[in-house]
């Protein structure tokens, strides 16, 4: 029991700046012994904590959780070779339709409405049910065209790799301004 008395009597570092801590017990009580180990040693926790360790932290959050973690910026130059996919179709540039739609000033607009384009009963539909293209809906659709707007008249399978759907979004947004 003394030599649990004197251990807990030597002086604790709590700080770099060597802050001493004199933990004393004055009883001989096993389990009042052992808690006033236990509290020198989250004291010692307490402060062990550094301003370095808090920095790394913040850094690590700051990099990893950007403030707009849902947008992605795309690439709009490796868009417009992604664009070549769809240019036998379609025109981003213009307003004049091909086989497909003129994609100029897609985005805020409501599905299957572009003038002086037969659009399919499905697509009708799916813009009268209040679909808009924004990111997101566009992303969704050019992953899987046919999935997402049932009978649609786009024969495409879709755009797979996402990075390439983020770069051809940034590509056709010059042209939605």
């Amino acid at each position: 029991m003394a030599r649990i008395r004197a251990a807990i009597a030597e002086p604790i570092d709590l700080h770099p700046r060597r802050t001493k801590l004199y933990a004393i017990a004055t009883t001989t009580h096993t389990r009042e012994i052992a808690e006033c180990e236990w509290l020198a040693t989250l004291r010692r926790m307490r402060f062990a904590v550094d301003y370095r360790v808090v920095l790394l932290i913040a850094t690590s959050v700051i990099a990893l959780c950007p403030g707009n973690a849902g947008a992605q910026e795309g690439d709009a130059t490796a868009g417009a070779a992604v664009f070549k996919k769809c240019a036998t179709c379609h025109v981003a540039d213009s307003d004049t339709n091909k086989v497909g739609p003129s994609l100029k000033g897609l985005f805020g607009r409501k599905a299957g409405t572009h003038p002086n384009y037969a659009y399919s009963a499905g697509m009708k539909a799916a813009g009268e049910g209040g679909l808009v293209w924004d990111e997101t809906v566009l992303r969704d659709y050019l992953h899987n065209p046919k999935g997402k707007v049932k009978g649609t008249k786009m024969a495409f399978v879709g755009v797979k790799d996402d990075q390439e759907i983020t770069n051809l979004i940034a590509y056709l947004k010059q042209y939605s301004q």
